[in-house]
């Protein structure tokens, strides 16, 4: 039997920071907090997470987190988290951009794809997908 991978996600959309422990795909645990508590519950609902699961942070493939976009200040102090975990227990660190997994999860041939994120202040951020023929 092939052994499952067991890998983090930590991911800022603007309003709460949500983490979710995953084997393949299969999200197996999540927790969420409102992001004016990010920075100081980060690191406990990491450690609940495993600890529900009876995962240890070394069974982890790879820790991945969203580098954007989203509010710098949260934002930084997640990524910084993040890269000091996988730093530590020698877990590869994965950074991924939330509008490019948007266009590309959801982009199909011959279609023009674009995601669009609410920022604040009436602004938004947006990518669009390339797709041949266009």
């Amino acid at each position: 039997m092939q052994k499952k991978i067991t890998y983090l996600t930590i991911h800022y959309p603007y309003e709460h920071i949500e983490i979710g422990l995953y084997q393949d795909s299969i999200c197996i645990a999540q927790s969420q907090e409102h992001k004016f508590k990010a920075s100081m519950m980060l690191i406990p609902m990491i450690d609940t997470l495993l600890k529900q699961t009876a995962i240890n942070v070394s069974d982890l493939a790879y820790i991945a987190v969203n580098i954007g976009p989203a509010p710098y200040n949260t934002l930084r102090a997640l990524i910084a988290t993040a890269n000091a975990i996988a730093f530590a227990k020698k877990i590869p660190l994965v950074g991924c951009n939330a509008l490019s997994l948007l266009t590309e999860f959801y982009t199909q041939e011959n279609f023009q794809t674009v995601a669009l994120l609410q920022a604040f202040s009436g602004h938004v951020y947006f990518k669009q997908s390339k797709t041949q023929g266009y």
